[in-house]
Parts: structure tokens; sequence; C-alpha cells
């Protein structure tokens, strides 16, 4: 951290937090008197931490205006929330309703000191003006609960969605039962919680 300060000193808009990132994003977002006078998040994060912190960053959109996000992650997860359908995951999904997601560019394992087992990439995130909406009509649905839905989705990733979700209301969002959780995106996701939703 000192070293950071050191050198972006000449940087009026730039002010460096030697925190554990996790606890200073929940901060931010349970405290209404947080000082969270920041849009950019940037970072090197360890990868332990990528699932928990994504999740954080997008309850926190929802609260506070953030331009972008940079991460250097895993190349293996950065490629895991990129992903589109036919090859989607949970994570993907969950991700992409908050967020444009760009795979920026790959870095080899031996750019790090000491040299870590796996390869890391670059991502930018850029927020979805309105996070969760489909087609920027519907009501936004809380992140927790969406989270839980897809879960659900994702819980027996190779079975056809018919084994898990009611047929009828499958079609009635524009899904084919037989489809397995990765082949579809997070539109198709959302009209599926929303039919689920309209019938609880």
């Amino acid at each position: 951290a000192n070293n950071l300060k050191t050198s972006f000193k000449k940087c009026k808009n730039t002010e460096f937090i030697n925190e554990d990132i996790l606890s200073y994003l929940n901060s931010c977002y349970h405290d209404s008197n947080h000082d969270s006078n920041f849009n950019k998040v940037i970072g090197s994060i360890p990868y332990q931490i990528t699932s928990p912190l994504l999740h954080q960053l997008a309850d926190l959109i929802t609260r506070i205006k953030i331009d972008s996000i940079t991460l250097l992650i895993q190349k293996e997860v950065a490629k895991k929330i990129s992903a589109k359908a036919p090859s989607a995951s949970y994570l993907s999904n969950f991700i992409q309703t908050f967020f444009e997601v760009r795979y920026v560019v790959a870095v080899p394992k031996e750019c790090f000191f000491p040299i870590p087992k796996v390869d890391g990439a670059i991502v930018k995130l850029e927020p979805i003006p309105q996070p969760l909406v489909l087609n920027r009509k519907t009501p936004a649905v809380e992140p927790k609960k969406w989270s839980s839905f897809l879960h659900q989705g994702f819980k027996h990733p190779r079975k056809m969605l018919k084994k898990v979700f009611d047929e009828k209301i499958l079609r009635e969002a524009g899904i084919n039962p037989p489809q397995r959780p990765q082949e579809i995106g997070p539109e198709s996701w959302l009209k599926l919680y929303n039919s689920y939703k309209t019938v609880n």
C-alpha cells in the first residue's frame, strides 16, 4: 500500500485504503454514513475471494453509482463469467445480469512473483444502468433472491430443465423444457424467474 501511495502521489483523484476489501464494501453497502466517494474499482485480487467479491459488487451497484470495475482474476474464472450460452454457468448468468462483461487479456502466471499455479486474466465489468431488468421494462429483483433462484437452476447442471422446473412455466418463459441450464442466458433465466414470481 505504501508503494502505491508513493507511485501515485501526484494523482489528486486517487485514495488508497489499506483494508480488507470484503469488509470495506460491506460497510459501504450497510452503513448509510459510510464515505463511499469512489466510482471505479480496480484491482488484482486474491483468487480465493473472487466469487464473494463479485457478489458484493453486484449488491453494491444497487446503492452506489460505479462506472466500471476492472479486476485481475484467475483465468478460468474470467472465462467462466464471460461465457455465453450454450456454455453458460451460474456465475456467468448472475454477473451478466448486472454487468456487461469484457474479457480483456490473459496474464501468464510468470508475470507474478511469487509465481502462482494458474494464469490470470483481466476482466472489465460495466454496470448495466438498471440491474436485473429484462428489456429494461420489468421491475428489478433482489440480488440475493436472484442468486438463490439461479443456484436452484444450476444445482444439477447436466439435467434437463424440465427435471427441475414445471414444463408449463418453462414454455411460458419461452424456454424449451429439454434444454439444460448452461444453454440459456440471463434474459431467459429472468423470464423464468418472473414467471415463477407470478405463479407464487
